[in-house]
C-alpha cells in the first residue's frame, strides 16, 4: 500500500476520533442538556466535557471513571457549588488518566463516612489515577483521612491554585 493512502486513513481516524468530543451542559433549573451532574457524567464518553451551570447541587457522591472534563460554566469556585450536606463524600475518581480535568467549584460539607472504605476523602476521593484538579474550594469537609481530598495509587495527580479552609 502507497504511504500517502496510510497518511490519508491515518489522518481520518485521528479527525473522527477528535470530532467525537462533546460539550455536554448541566444546568438543574432545566435550561441544560442535563439536570444533574451524576446524568451527565453517566453520558458522557472519554474526552467529552461537561460544564455546569451556577448553582448549589447536592448530589450525592459522583463516580468519575472517565478520562472526561468536569468545570464550571465560568471556571471560578464561586459559581457552582458541590454541596455534600456533611453526610456524604462529594466525588470520587478513577480508572482515568491525566487528560482527567476538574475546575472551578467550591466543595463544601463533603464527609468520609465511619465505614473503611468510604473514610478517605470527605470531597474528593482519587484512587488509581492522576487528574487535574484546579481552581476549587474545599470549606468545611471531614474525613479520617484527607479532610478534603485523600489520594491511593494516584501518582500524577495534581491539585492547582485550589483553596483549603476549615477542613
Amino acid at each position: 500500500m502507497p504511504v500517502w493512502r496510510i497518511v490519508v486513513c491515518v489522518v481520518m481516524v485521528l479527525a473522527s476520533a477528535m470530532a467525537s468530543a462533546r460539550e455536554l451542559y448541566v444546568d438543574q433549573g432545566g435550561g441544560g442538556d442535563y439536570t444533574t451532574i451524576t446524568a451527565a457524567v453517566s453520558a458522557a464518553v472519554d474526552r467529552d466535557t461537561i460544564v455546569v451551570a451556577c448553582g448549589t447541587y447536592q448530589e450525592p457522591w459522583i463516580l468519575i471513571l472517565k478520562n472526561i472534563s468536569l468545570r464550571s460554566e465560568t471556571r471560578d469556585p464561586e459559581c457552582a457549588i458541590l454541596d455534600g450536606q456533611g453526610t456524604h463524600r462529594i466525588m470520587s475518581v478513577g480508572r482515568g488518566d491525566s487528560t482527567q480535568y476538574i475546575e472551578g467549584f467550591t466543595f463544601d460539607r463533603g464527609f468520609g463516612s465511619v465505614s473503611e472504605a468510604q473514610s478517605w476523602g470527605g470531597a474528593v476521593y482519587i484512587g488509581g489515577c492522576g487528574p487535574t484538579i484546579a481552581n476549587c474550594t474545599f470549606s468545611s469537609c471531614q474525613a479520617s483521612r484527607g479532610g478534603a481530598i485523600a489520594t491511593k495509587n494516584a501518582s500524577g495527580a495534581s491539585i492547582t491554585n485550589c483553596s483549603f479552609t476549615g477542613n
